[in-house]
């Protein structure tokens, strides 16, 4: 009966316990992976070396029996440890979600298969433990301490010879006229550092009451004020005229402000342009979101192989797990054998670089602080126009009252029948106000500038916003954070292009160098 039951028994393609491993060669899948299966089943991958067409020989047979009795070696599978999205955060028109219509693995593309499995599975004995490496690289991180300003009782000796360097561009000039032109906020043609110097030497409050000490106190002759000041060196000169001015530190911060506007605006424009620029090229590089596809599909065969659960899309800084990630030789990286495959696949891919090169100048750019300078600007701007108004007030007033002094005879004549013409006055509007100085003026310009500059940052906001909404990444992450790591991967992906492809130079001259060395036929 043993006899006729070995002769019964069916052809290996058609053995039940056989039969699904020939199927899969039917389909041309690649013996090394249909191996592979075999492997991690428990069956003898020599089997597949039989002929299909005759029954398992008793051999064979008993062969089984003690791989069945053994345990099978496991397969030990190197790990990417990516980062991936929930499936149900992505929004429709993400590129995730469009790429769902293709396979999650390496079906279907040109590879080879016995290469993947020698570089990133290897079968142990007993208990294997793939160890992992973790890098701890913490950088030492040393506290700025800013030096202590000495502090100022009066006008310290050392304070007093700095005051005199800085302002001995304005020996020849009339303190008490500089201090009257700051008071109408009309320096207009001094520039940046000159208003710094000047701000810097602004009397503290402390310096203030000792100058008032010394001074002769108010309505005193002017012969003897003249004299008392003239026994002062420039510094104490300059901050005695000072005290006259009514609001000088917010008067110094309306006129810094005009010398600084024109450049903060153009810097802040140009980092505008350079994320609007950046966000389009990235949206727009169809390599990229090929690649990011590519780098899923082989993700996932390293992770889950032919079964598990496969990722459907993976953040940005996965990317740079591909360099990390080593196969077994130690040698060959993840990101290596994923350029091989486009190489193979899709060539035109691996000059995205040239088609990423705005983001080089994005990944210093940071959005919150773009956010804050507009900030900055625009609460700078409303100090502007407040001291404007009150300059243009106390302006109007002095013209007033220069009129009524010399037609105030008139007037006493013809006050009763004015009647009350004053109240019927309509009150300036802002523009209006703000037309009658120099200053006001500039703020009506500024104002205007501003409002385009804040257009164009809302939209770049709004871009960069729908990036991070394209790729499924966090919707805090920022601008600088998301460039940066492109930028890394992109160096990355430089330079691993460049190792495969010294690798197959040198893997074309070795068969160049077999094929001169064979003989000739006769």
């Amino acid at each position: 009966l043993e006899e006729e039951k070995k002769e019964c028994r069916p052809a290996l393609k058609d053995d039940p316990e056989y039969a699904k491993y020939f199927k899969m060669l039917k389909m041309k899948m690649p013996l090394g992976a249909v191996k592979q299966a075999m492997v991690r089943d428990g069956k003898d991958p020599a089997i597949l070396d039989m002929d299909p067409d005759k029954p398992l020989k008793q051999k064979n047979e008993s062969l089984g029996k003690q791989k069945e009795k053994t345990k099978a070696p496991k397969v030990v599978r190197k790990k990417l440890f990516w980062n991936a999205i929930d499936q149900s955060k992505l929004r429709r028109d993400s590129l995730w979600a469009q790429a769902q219509s293709e396979p999650l693995l390496l079906e279907g593309l040109d590879y080879d298969a016995d290469e993947f499995a020698n570089l990133f599975t290897s079968t142990v004995k007993g208990k294997g433990k793939v160890k992992i490496e973790k890098s701890n690289d913490t950088s030492s991180c040393q506290k700025v301490t800013k030096p202590k300003q000495p502090k100022v009782q009066l006008i310290d000796d050392r304070r007093n010879m700095n005051g005199s360097i800085l302002l001995a561009k304005f020996k020849n000039k009339d303190f008490n006229g500089l201090a009257e032109n700051v008071d109408h906020l009309d320096c207009m043609d001094m520039g940046e550092t000159e208003l710094c110097a000047l701000r810097q030497l602004l009397p503290t409050k402390d310096e203030s009451l000792a100058l008032q000490s010394y001074l002769p106190a108010p309505g005193a002759p002017t012969d003897a004020m003249e004299s008392a000041i003239s026994k002062l060196g420039n510094c104490e000169k300059y901050m005695v005229a000072m005290l006259n001015v009514a609001n000088v530190s917010c008067k110094f911060d309306c006129l810094l402000y005009r010398a600084q506007f024109d450049g903060r605006v153009e810097e802040l424009t140009k980092e505008i342009n350079s994320l609007q620029v950046a966000c389009s090229s990235v949206r727009e590089c169809d390599k990229l979101q090929r690649l990011l596809v590519y780098a899923l599909r082989l993700g996932n065969q390293l992770n889950t192989g032919d079964s598990g659960n496969t990722a459907a899309a993976i953040t940005l800084d996965s990317l740079l797990k591909l360099h990390e990630a080593k196969a077994f030789d130690k040698k060959t990286s993840v990101l290596h054998y994923l350029i091989s495959i486009v190489k193979k696949n899709d060539i035109d891919v691996l000059s995205l670089a040239e088609e990423l090169k705005p983001l080089q100048g994005a990944e210093r750019i940071v959005g919150e602080s773009l956010v804050k300078t507009r900030k900055e600007l625009v609460d700078g701007l409303g100090l502007v126009k407040s001291m404007a108004k009150e300059e243009s007030t106390r302006c109007s007033k002095e013209e007033e009252n220069k009129v009524t002094s010399r037609q105030a005879p008139e007037c006493s004549i013809d006050s009763s029948s004015s009647g009350g013409e004053s109240d019927q006055i309509s009150l300036p509007k802002e523009d209006d106000y703000l037309q009658t100085t120099n200053i006001g003026k500039f703020a009506i310009e500024a104002d205007s500038t501003l409002n385009c500059v804040s257009l164009m940052l809302d939209n770049a906001n709004d871009t960069f916003s729908d990036l991070l909404n394209y790729f499924g990444e966090d919707e805090d992450m920022p601008t600088n954070v998301f460039f940066t790591t492109l930028n890394r991967f992109l160096s990355m992906f430089e330079c691993a292009r460049e190792d495969v492809d010294r690798k197959d130079r040198a893997k074309l001259r070795q068969e160049k160098m077999a094929e001169k060395r064979k003989p000739l036929s006769k």
